[in-house]
């Protein structure tokens, strides 16, 4: 198994790179079940946040796109039961992606509740608290 940095995963669906992207897309297409790769979750969350930010993308584009990585089967990613959990919140209420994957993550750690001074998130995310 081998680690998967962000910037292969852009220059692969971006394809914007002239000698780079044949590169990360080559990789990526070398993988197998018996030798996968590893997505850890800040890559997630750093794939995310430059494909909306830096690339305008929609959070209904960005969704596609994970949801058909999530079920690559040669393409493991940290968390992913919280990755996918996060995916409905965005989908259903319309969250922010990390936002949700912090709050997941912090209920499944055993907290009551993820505290903020964000009230959206509040509003899109259930274990979220608005701390006044």
């Amino acid at each position: 198994m081998r680690g998967i940095d962000t910037n292969i995963l852009l220059r692969a669906v971006l394809d914007d790179d002239p000698v780079q992207s044949p590169k990360a897309a080559a990789f990526l297409l070398g993988l197998n079940t018996t030798n996968p790769g590893f997505v850890p979750l800040p890559v997630t969350l750093e794939l995310y946040w430059v494909l909306k930010t830096r690339y305008r993308l929609s959070s209904e584009a960005i969704i596609v796109f994970l949801t058909r990585l999530f079920a690559t089967s040669t393409i493991h990613f940290a968390e992913i039961e919280s990755l996918v959990e996060a995916v409905r919140h965005v989908t259903v209420r319309k969250a922010d992606f990390s936002d949700a994957v912090i709050a997941i993550l912090a209920r499944r750690a055993g907290c009551a509740a993820t505290m903020t001074f964000d009230e959206k998130a509040v509003a899109r995310v259930p274990a979220m608290e608005l701390l006044a």
